[in-house]
């Protein structure tokens, strides 16, 4: 029972006593003795000898399923009564017992019981419960099994309706720990943003056809999404673990356009559930903006979606941002955020000219040229895209027609007129010098030059 490890005369006593109370119980009739187990109870909550207490379950539940199936009821009932840090004994005696397998004949299947009774009390220790899977997981095929077919029970409950961070977070590494990719785990933990991409990893067919499986359940998720994103009701985050997988599992073209599909989900949660209300740090909403960049980075197809949507071009222009440079909070936030909306606004620039034109003249657009570009050191990944859009609204083709060049020039202008009215040439260099990048622009730095240092 002690699984050849040296134990001493008081524990060996505490296990003879444990031992002859199970025997009774064993061959009692009276199914009142399976009733709460108190001395079982109190041994795994003091932390005495878990292991062999582990041992001395399988010796006493050999041929007799019943009582094992009473003992893990016991464990999970205690469980839901305990504290998280209380019920640490009784997690490591699951896991011992999840870990036996094949052994003498007779033994009752503790993996199945153990598995079809942890969905009765997640909802009272939900974190624990999460993490304690996350680790069964990738070592129990059962358990792997079990999880993955059960994830319309738990996935949208605890990844996206639940109101402890925490139990988010939980939810999402769960999610990772079914991929069975050690890389794969190992990076999503270690890496400091989950708005990554895993891009150029290498994962067999057997693994992604699991990452697809998963990948697919938290796609459909989208149009269950907007039912939490009112941030007076669910605050601000609840959609961060749910997008930073989702942008995680972005190994290849394939994922990018198995989103495709659902597209104008992505759409009627981002527009005007999160791009209209005047929240300064929604954080949400920048999860959702770096899934969607990166969903159309080097994915034309979904960069048509957008521009062949004419509600859609007509309104993703139409985003809350709030140019406060004083407050540390929002310029962090509007660094990570605005380089994945401007880029996405620059992809769709490229390819398409008529939303090209569409877009100069928003004032949006101005608006962000006005509030954002002087202040490139704030916000470099932003200043940059912005630079990008500027050097395709001001690029002329072959084959452009009169109206066009015009538009042109009345960027140019407008532009000009603006940075005319709000830049300080004593303090905005490197904005200046910035602009000097485009030949066409050469005389927004004369005209700045005149009227600055002139008049």
């Amino acid at each position: 029972l002690t699984g050849g490890k040296v134990i001493t005369g008081h524990e060996k006593q505490q296990l003879i006593v444990l031992k002859h109370f199970f025997e009774n119980i064993c061959y009692s009739n009276s199914l009142n003795l399976f009733q709460g187990f108190p001395f079982l109870f109190q041994h795994i909550r003091d932390g005495i000898n878990i292991r062999q207490t582990c041992n001395l379950i399988f010796s006493l539940c050999r041929y007799n399923n019943r009582l094992a199936e009473h003992i893990v009821s016991m464990l999970f009932t205690s469980i839901a009564k305990l504290t998280p840090e209380a019920a640490n004994p009784f997690f490591k005696l699951l896991t011992m017992l999840m870990e036996f397998a094949g052994g003498p004949p007779g033994m009752p299947p503790f993996a199945s019981y153990i598995l079809q009774r942890i969905w009765e009390v997640i909802e009272y220790n939900p974190s624990q419960c999460l993490d304690w899977l996350a680790v069964q997981t990738p070592r129990n095929k059962l358990a792997h099994s079990w999880v993955l077919q059960n994830m319309e029970n738990w996935v949208e409950r605890f990844l996206l309706a639940h109101n402890y961070p925490r139990v988010r977070t939980s939810a999402a590494y769960l999610l990772v720990s079914l991929i069975p990719s050690n890389s794969f785990r190992q990076m999503f933990r270690s890496t400091r943003s989950l708005h990554i991409p895993t891009r150029d990893l290498p994962l067999s067919p057997d693994t992604t056809v699991v990452l697809h499986q998963v990948y697919n359940v938290l796609l459909g998720l989208l149009s269950r999404a907007k039912l939490y994103v009112d941030a007076a009701v669910h605050g601000t985050t609840k959609l961060v673990p749910y997008f930073s997988f989702m942008t995680y599992c972005l190994i290849s073209k394939t994922e990018k356009l198995m989103f495709s599909t659902y597209f104008m989900d992505l759409w009627n949660l981002f527009q005007p559930k999160l791009s209209e209300p005047a929240i300064a740090t929604n954080h949400n909403k920048q999860a959702l903006l770096s899934f969607w960049y990166n969903v159309c980075v080097d994915c034309p197809e979904n960069v048509r979606l957008i521009v062949q949507n004419p509600v859609v071009t007509k309104n993703i222009a139409f985003n809350y941002i709030l140019a406060d440079h004083d407050d540390q909070d929002v310029v962090l936030f509007n660094r990570g955020m605005l380089p994945a909306y401007y880029g996405i606004l620059r992809l769709c620039c490229e390819q398409s000219p008529a939303f090209t034109r569409q877009l100069a003249s928003h004032q949006n657009i101005q608006w962000a040229f006005k509030n954002l570009t002087p202040h490139a050191s704030q916000y470099p990944g932003a200043v940059e895209e912005l630079f990008n859009l500027m050097q395709l609204f001001v690029a002329q083709r072959p084959d452009m027609r009169e109206e066009e060049l015009e538009d042109i020039k009345q960027f140019k202008k407008t532009t000009i007129s603006c940075y005319l009215r709000c830049l300080d040439g004593r303090s905005c260099w490197t904005t200046l010098i910035r602009y000097l990048t485009f030949g066409v622009l050469i005389y927004l730095f004369i005209y700045l030059f005149i009227y600055l240092f002139i008049y």
